[in-house]
């Protein structure tokens, strides 16, 4: 029997509701309990009975295994964080966080004790010492490239590759998908690379380099197909909200050949009367 580590998740995020509608789907892990900020209650108290979890923090911080933190969505008090975590090492719990929180409340990961919430490549293929003579030359891609893109945050991106990863694993097909949220770790999707987000790198090494990253994964792992979710949108959406001005879709799409690609809008759910 496969031993699945119980995940306890602070705080509240639109996310949870994608991890609980396909909680069946997700490997190696199992969802004990959702906490959040005080003002979250509501919320919370229905997703834990969705998953037939009590709402108290002490009961599900002691029945978990590892406590997940995610975004700070609602950019409330960071000091609940640091709560979190003080309990957490009370009770001999290990702590994981996703790579912006770690950045975002500058927690250092030894001295807080905190392991990334990623799922990183290794690389092994002896046909990989191509990639040291080539540092300055994009690398033909062969597999197919299907890219996941949206208008910008919270458009539903992320569950439409998890979507189309389950539909394509489902028809035997062996995908290799680069996951715009870091919550894909969750059904076995790889992190977007970190090189992604340095504002120091400069765009023509962010190509090169995200080039290389792929070619380097289609020699390893040999996939039918490759999804890539790309963080954020394409355009600047509204005041304040730039998108990077359209960088990661540019990065992507100058250094792979995608050959399809599906466009996640904005969308008001319509409400049946009763």
């Amino acid at each position: 029997m496969i031993y699945m580590t119980k995940l306890m998740i602070f705080p509240y995020h639109p996310d949870i509701e994608v991890i609980i509608t396909y909680a069946e789907y997700i490997c190696n892990f199992t969802i004990s309990g959702i906490a959040s900020y005080k003002e979250d209650n509501h919320l919370v108290k229905e997703l834990n009975q969705k998953i037939g979890c009590g709402n108290d923090f002490d009961e599900a911080i002691s029945n978990c295994d590892c406590v997940l933190l995610l975004d700070n969505y609602r950019q409330y008090q960071a000091g609940k964080y640091y709560e979190v975590i003080k309990q957490a090492k009370f009770h001999g719990k290990e702590i994981m966080a996703v790579p912006s929180v770690l950045q975002e409340l500058g927690l250092n990961e030894k001295e807080h004790s905190i392991t990334p919430f990623i799922k990183e490549p290794e690389f092994h293929n002896p046909k990989l010492e191509i990639i040291k003579y080539a540092e300055e030359k994009k690398l033909l891609i062969e597999t197919p490239v299907i890219a996941v893109l949206g208008m910008g945050k919270n458009c539903s991106k992320f569950e439409n590759q998890l979507n189309l990863y389950l539909s394509l694993a489902e028809r035997n097909y062996k995908v290799t998908w680069i996951a715009s949220n870091p919550i894909g770790v969750l059904w076995g999707g790889y992190t977007m690379p970190d090189f992604m987000f340095d504002e120091k790198l400069a765009f023509k090494a962010k190509v090169l380099q995200f080039n290389h990253f792929i070619y380097k994964m289609g020699i390893e792992e040999k996939p039918d197909v490759f999804i890539i979710g790309i963080p954020e949108g394409i355009p600047e959406f509204q005041t304040g909200e730039y998108n990077h001005f359209g960088e990661y879709p540019l990065i992507v799409g100058s250094a792979v050949p995608i050959d399809s690609a599906i466009l996640c809008t904005y969308f008001v759910r319509e409400h049946k009367a009763q």
